[in-house]
């Protein structure tokens, strides 16, 4: 005799189941490979930052005064006056280097305080950069040459 061999049709628990499992863990995957794109976009950015944002500048008894303390020369230094013709301040400024030079921009200055300017400059990547003398805040420029 026999066993009978019992066939079913269609969908068991145990393959929905499955089915919702698979699908929760695609999605989570998906998720995951989309955090790990915007971290790794933020790094880039703030990679991109690092060398400008150690570049700063300043007026100081007549003189502006533009310090490069980062790991990399910078090219190309200017400080643009409003009304007036853009001043070139260094063609390089070498790690750890800085350039002075005498403008009169016409501005008051607070005699005994750094006071922030505005200029440009070009980091060692070929990105040019500002760097602004309200809230010294550093923004990316399109490179001019």
């Amino acid at each position: 005799m026999q066993t009978p061999i019992t066939v079913t049709t269609g969908s068991t628990a145990t393959d929905v189941t499955t089915a919702v499992a698979t699908c929760f863990g695609a999605l989570g995957t998906v998720g995951a490979l989309l955090l790990a794109l915007k971290l790794w976009r933020n790094d880039v950015a703030r990679a991109r930052r690092a060398q400008a944002s150690t570049v700063h500048g300043y007026k100081d008894d007549g003189m502006y005064v533009v310090e490069n303390n980062s790991n990399g020369a910078v090219y190309d230094v200017k400080a643009p006056r409003t009304g007036q013709p853009v001043v070139p301040l260094a063609g390089i400024i070498p790690v750890g280097g800085k350039a002075v030079a005498a403008v009169d921009d016409g501005e008051p200055e607070r005699r005994g305080e750094k006071n922030p300017i505005t200029f440009s400059f070009t980091d060692q990547a070929g990105v040019r950069w500002t760097r602004h003398r309200a809230g010294g805040r550093l923004e990316e420029v399109p490179n001019d040459l």
